[in-house]
């Protein structure tokens, strides 16, 4: 997401890409993003009550890669903004999921310090962002900008299938009883 948003060392290259787009073109591009993660942070938590935080992990690791592809593979603006968009809708998806799961599954004694790994995390990964957007910028053609897009549909695809390995939250079992259990292993954190 880098890439998009410092457009210095490639700006050539990308502007000349989507037919020399204007500040407002590139502002819109950069900002629909944190629009589809307000409208999915806004329901994530009643989607994670009805069909469970490892599910809804899923989904929202699939809706990124899917937003992180559509932006990698841009042909014009429009299919940059609709990534932007649908990826934006998986990262509110799981910046809202994603705590609530850890918290539900973290012994109550660590639950503060596990936030503050998660957060760190988070920090961590937008640190990578920018370097791989840097070590990118030297790539003399369009694989300066996509490349850097291309890393969060791995980071996306490394979450779900995490997620199918996960078991599901004990409060999401106790709320449902066996409905919705995947896993032996939940019915015995549960017990």
């Amino acid at each position: 997401m880098a890439a998009i948003d410092s457009l210095d060392h490639r700006g050539p290259l990308f502007k000349d890409y989507f037919n020399q787009p204007n500040r407002a073109e590139i502002g819109t591009m950069v900002a629909i993003l944190e629009v589809g993660a307000l409208i999915s942070s806004l329901g994530v938590g009643r989607i994670g009550d009805i069909i469970g935080r490892r599910k809804t992990i899923l989904y929202g690791s699939i809706v990124f890669f899917v937003g992180g592809a559509l932006q990698t593979f841009a042909n014009g603006m429009p299919m940059m903004i609709l990534g932007r968009i649908v990826a934006g809708l998986g990262v509110g998806a799981l910046s809202a999921i994603v705590p609530v799961y850890q918290s539900e599954i973290s012994p109550p004694h660590n639950r503060g310090k596990l936030a503050c790994i998660e957060f760190s995390g988070n920090i961590l990964g937008y640190t990578f962002s920018v370097w791989t957007d840097y070590f990118c910028s030297y790539i003399p053609n369009n694989y300066a900008w996509r490349v850097p897009l291309l890393v969060q549909c791995v980071m996306g695809a490394l979450l779900g299938v995490g997620s199918l390995i996960i078991c599901e939250s004990p409060r999401y079992v106790t709320r449902n009883g066996s409905r919705g259990i995947e896993s032996d292993s939940s019915a015995q954190m549960v017990a």
